[in-house]
């Protein structure tokens, strides 16, 4: 004797037909319009989508737009050439057929997955690959790629502002007074503040640049910067370093530019 088939209670209504069926509810996306089957559903469509009940009732893509949508999807063929060959397999076969070959065969083997939970340990697997995947060279192809096709704004193209305040290591962004004229002068103390403990510390990334703020309207970009030639202090196994103007061991490290 066979294994007996349970038989679930109906748990929706069609939309169409209104005939009363069972359905996992992990794979309904729209409660409001629920199908038996993929007949239902095209019968459905037919009637609801027409006209002003269409979403796109009355609305044209103007030449701009449709330029676009071109090179995107051309972009995504020239960066995925399989994507052809893919398409290429379903060509002349309505899918129609292949979903109701999958439909018969989760009449008797259910989703591997289904009520189940990931254990601790699973998770932690899965959290170990993902951390392998996710790479700052895998981040940084995948950006490219999303930028070529149009999706993400370059970077190159973003203010500093823009990047660092949604990047910053808060919980949430709660007030944001950079641009507030009421603290002008405790801003540009603070910032000052800045600028000369990376002078004072010889910052890799010192410079005018850092005082150009869009903010720091007070600022005139200068080469010289603030006149001052800072120069590393030599350890005691080194000979003391040349100066840039005269070619003379210095004097001091930090001093006015000549």
């Amino acid at each position: 004797m066979g294994r007996k088939k349970s038989i679930k209670e109906p748990n929706y209504i069609c939309s169409n037909c209104k005939k009363p069926f069972f359905r996992f509810p992990s794979t309904v996306r729209n409660e409001n319009a629920v199908f038996c089957c993929k007949k239902c559903f095209y019968e459905y469509m037919k009637t609801s989508m027409l006209g002003e009940n269409n979403p796109n009732y009355g609305n044209k893509w103007d030449e701009k737009t449709k330029q676009k949508v071109s090179e995107i999807v051309k972009q995504r063929y020239i960066k995925r050439p399989e994507l052809k060959e893919l398409c290429a397999v379903n060509k002349g076969k309505k899918l129609f057929e292949t979903s109701k070959k999958l439909k018969e065969y989760y009449k008797t083997h259910k989703p591997t997955m289904y009520g189940k939970k990931l254990s601790e340990k699973s998770k932690k697997i899965i959290g170990e690959k993902s951390k392998k995947k996710f790479t700052t060279e895998y981040k940084e192809r995948m950006r490219k790629q999303y930028e070529t096709l149009g999706y993400w704004i370059p970077l190159e193209n973003k203010a500093d502002k823009e990047i660092y305040y949604k990047e910053a290591n808060w919980k949430q962004n709660m007030f944001n007074l950079i641009d507030d004229e009421n603290y002008v002068e405790e801003r540009n103390a603070l910032h000052d503040k800045l600028i000369q403990h990376m002078n004072d510390t010889r910052d890799l990334y010192r410079g005018y640049q850092w005082r150009m703020r869009p903010w720091r309207k007070d600022f005139v970009p200068n080469w010289e910067n603030e006149g001052y030639t800072r120069q590393r202090e030599n350890e005691e196994y080194e000979p003391r370093q040349l100066d840039y103007d005269t070619g003379l061991p210095m004097k001091e490290a930090v001093r006015k530019k000549c």
